[in-house]
């Protein structure tokens, strides 16, 4: 399958190759995911950022599975004439590199994997999920000793975008960044790293 791209092809004026960052986004994501790592190298490197199969402006299908989405990359790659590239995958899109690893090693030069480990999670994760009526059992609370799952309580329907979130700060519309504090972190300098990264954040 040919996947929805953005090619961005790095200017060099000394006529030199640039490295080939592929981007691969997570569950439920689009090639924008990504944006503030492809803004971060924009001009560094050509960036391929893609919608994976069943995301974004890709085409769907009912066969989804990281065999497929893998060469899905691959054929994508082929149709742009990209030989060797880096590949960096954000949660399910760290599983579709690490596929890719597997299948074109003789290409992949690189590959960063983001919110993923290589080895079988013993819970199940949300990376597992493909389709919605799988969130339909979730155990989302108790009552009188009963559990009530999600389809209890809410219609659960295939879709790829939530029209109903809003973020809002002094009643106006605006992008929440919630920080989390991590045991050991420094609090000052993650503020301050936060301040340093505000100007690529803007819209």
């Amino acid at each position: 399958m040919l996947l929805n791209y953005q090619y961005d092809q790095a200017q060099d004026s000394h006529g030199t190759q640039k490295a080939t960052l592929v981007l691969i986004h997570g569950l439920f994501g689009s090639l924008s995911n990504l944006g503030i790592i492809a803004r971060e190298f924009q001009g560094k490197f050509n960036l391929l950022q893609i919608d994976v199969r069943n995301h974004g402006h890709s085409a769907h299908s009912d066969e989804m599975n990281y065999q497929l989405m893998a060469q899905d990359v691959l054929q994508t790659l082929d149709h742009l004439n990209i030989e060797k590239f880096i590949a960096i995958g954000h949660s399910m899109g760290g599983k579709i590199a690490m596929k890719l690893a597997d299948l074109a090693q003789d290409r992949m030069q690189k590959m960063i994997v983001l919110d993923m480990t290589p080895f079988a999670y013993q819970e199940n994760h949300h990376d597992q999920i493909f389709k919605a009526y799988q969130y339909k059992p979730i155990i989302i609370s108790y009552k009188n000793g009963a559990a009530i799952k999600l389809s209890d309580v809410a219609d659960v329907t295939d879709s790829f975008e939530n029209l109903r979130n809003a973020g809002f700060y002094n009643n106006k519309e605006s992008v929440l960044l919630i920080v989390f504090k991590l045991p050991g972190s420094n609090i000052i300098e993650t503020v301050n790293n936060i301040y340093k990264i505000m100007p690529h954040l803007k819209a």
